[in-house]
């Protein structure tokens, strides 16, 4: 399973951070108590706020982990809608500098 999550983290770099952790390490210990890893292997699936989204415990074939990765992007993708809906704009602003502003500190924020 490992070749398969190595292919997705090539193909989904742009779109999703990966983080690879051996548990059995004193060092990721913590990590594993705090997303109650009771088996392995375990992917857990986090929101950009870092939420648990998903867990696939177990093997999963390479589909079955490229459907996980969309289906994380979709909800994203709608959460940032809905954040922009709550927000009563699509981006723009009445002189139009602060909208492009305001997407760049975003990016830097999600870069970071």
């Amino acid at each position: 399973m490992r070749s398969s999550v190595d292919r997705m983290q090539e193909e989904y770099a742009e779109q999703v951070d990966f983080h690879i952790l051996n548990v059995d390490r004193v060092s990721t210990r913590d990590l594993a108590e705090e997303f109650e890893v009771a088996g392995i292997p375990l992917i857990v699936l986090l929101d950009s706020e870092g939420d648990p989204v998903m867990r696939l415990l177990g093997y999963h074939t390479e589909d079955q982990l490229r459907d996980a990765l969309d289906e994380l992007l979709a909800l994203e993708a709608a959460a940032q809608d809905d954040a922009e809906d709550e927000a009563g704009n699509d981006g723009e602003s009445p002189d139009g500098d602060d909208a492009v502003e305001e997407a760049e500190d975003e990016e830097a924020a999600v870069e970071a």
